[in-house]
């Protein structure tokens, strides 16, 4: 799929939406732009690796609460 960035005046919204929801989703993807969608999705990615790599390190919720009561002393 290749991107397209719109500007568009606020009062067509609507519109325009209805216009791009007549096209179905394997062929239009609408993307709500946030500044920090890159930078966010690079960080889960990041994270995503991390958790395949076999030394990674999980903690239960038990474990974290521990640490933070035994941090809080």
């Amino acid at each position: 799929m290749e991107t397209l960035t719109l500007q568009y005046n606020q009062a067509i919204k609507e519109e325009l939406l209805k216009v791009l929801e007549k096209f179905s989703k394997k062929d239009l993807e609408i993307i709500d732009e946030n500044p920090k969608f890159d930078q966010v999705r690079e960080e889960l990615h990041a994270d995503y690796e991390y958790t395949k790599r076999p030394d990674a390190v999980f903690y239960s919720i038990d474990e974290v609460e521990k640490m933070f009561e035994d941090e809080n002393l």
